[in-house]
């Protein structure tokens, strides 16, 4: 069983980039879910500042609804709910979203070392090859000049 060495390295090469692209693709996906978060956290902002907008027009109108008002107040604490629920969420997203960064990183810098080892090996291949190829033509030469005296 005559293996290169680099055919070894080689087959670590191939897995360490399928983590990366699974990496990638893990973090790629943190990133969307981080997005949409942000996204539910800013309409729940937008709502909270209808609400207080709609209180403002309430409470500078000529006579004040108090049954009105202290539905807007009740909305208003929901919303505050809904918006730290939000807050919560993005937060607990970005926190995955880091850490899927921080693995993808170190994936890249994984197949970065069997990158670099399997083309050093290959390198060394190549130099051996070309060793025992010169060897055989020097052999060759050296027969054919011993033939002809």
């Amino acid at each position: 069983m005559n293996r290169k060495p680099s055919a070894a390295v080689s087959t670590l090469l191939r897995w360490r980039e399928f983590e990366e692209a699974r990496a990638s693709t893990a973090f790629l996906q943190r990133c969307h879910e981080t997005r949409q978060a942000l996204s539910r956290m800013q309409e729940a902002q937008d709502v909270l500042q209808a609400i207080n907008a709609r209180r403002e027009e309430l409470l500078a109108a000529d006579s004040v609804d108090l049954v009105l008002l202290q539905a807007v107040d009740s909305f208003e604490a929901q919303a505050w709910s809904r918006l730290d629920t939000r807050r919560d969420e993005h937060a607990a997203a970005r926190r995955q979203q880091d850490a899927a960064q921080d693995e993808h990183v170190a994936a890249r810098a994984r197949t970065r070392v069997a990158q670099t080892r399997h083309e050093r090996l290959r390198a060394g291949e190549r130099d051996q090859e070309e060793k025992l190829m010169f060897d055989r033509m020097a052999d060759l030469y050296a027969s054919h000049r011993s033939d002809r005296a």
